[in-house]
């Protein structure tokens, strides 16, 4: 009996701290959204900071994050779980069509190239597919990316001398950690539900798993090996932290 009703007061408290948690980080949005950073950014911009050794690496970071920030309205708009999360999402897409439009100005100040790699649209176009059940979207795609975006802004922020581009890096890279703790807090609540025990998840959630961790592996793991601006950039460490992070969230849910 004792046993039983501490872990009904755990599943309380836990409980408890994920509705606080989605609380703040609605708040959070809310203000962040009022004091954004100038989408003109002419005052800020110097392209002679960008290294012309880097700019096909940024170009490629920059075209492929303004393609996904862009595309990911939809995508969060279609997986719609529970009321709190519904709300957190509901103001993460404002914050991504913020981030959008700074990339994009970044791009056109530049001048560099702004089309995406076709896997990145392939991909989006797919993720747009498995959004549509909440499981698949949030627990097998969205926390990785969300992770995985965290951990590689950690490390291409410190490499950016470009004062324009790194203060939007920095300005996404706050918000990217709210998306984070929103999206563990989310899988916590659909698992809590048994929506991990779908039918579409246990014939698909594998599948859908193993692409999201190709993409960001292939597509932007071998981009950056391959790149000898973004050498620097330990893309493995990169993926390899985000999956621990990812892996602990789930054991944890």
């Amino acid at each position: 009996m004792r046993e039983a009703a501490a872990l009904a007061e755990a599943a309380v408290t836990h409980e408890e701290y994920g509705a606080a948690l989605l609380s703040r980080a609605l708040a959070d949005s809310r203000q962040r959204n009022l004091s954004r950073p100038p989408n003109d950014g002419r005052a800020l911009f110097d392209e002679k900071r960008i290294l012309s050794s880097a700019r096909e690496a940024l170009s490629f970071l920059v075209a492929n994050l303004a393609c996904i920030e862009t595309a990911s309205p939809p995508n969060l708009g279609s997986c719609v779980p529970l009321p709190a999360i519904s709300a957190c999402f509901t103001a993460q897409i404002e914050d991504e069509i913020v981030h959008g439009a700074l990339l994009a100005r970044w791009l056109e100040l530049s001048g560099a190239e702004r089309m995406p790699p076709s896997a990145t649209v392939f991909s989006i176009k797919a993720a747009l597919l498995v959004q549509h059940d909440p499981w698949l979207g949030i627990g097998s795609v969205e926390i990785l990316t969300e992770h995985y975006a965290s951990a590689l802004l950690d490390e291409v922020v410190a490499r950016v001398d470009a004062p324009y581009l790194r203060v939007i890096l920095v300005h996404i890279k706050v918000d990217e950690e709210r998306h984070k703790a929103v999206a563990v807090v989310s899988v916590g609540a659909l698992r809590a539900a048994g929506v991990h025990q779908g039918f579409l998840v246990r014939v698909f959630g594998p599948v859908v798993t193993h692409v999201a961790q190709r993409y960001v592996r292939h597509v932007f793991g071998q981009h950056l090996q391959r790149s000898g601006a973004a050498r620097a950039v330990p893309h493995v460490e990169i993926l390899e932290r985000a999956l621990d992070e990812v892996r602990d969230a789930h054991a944890r849910a």
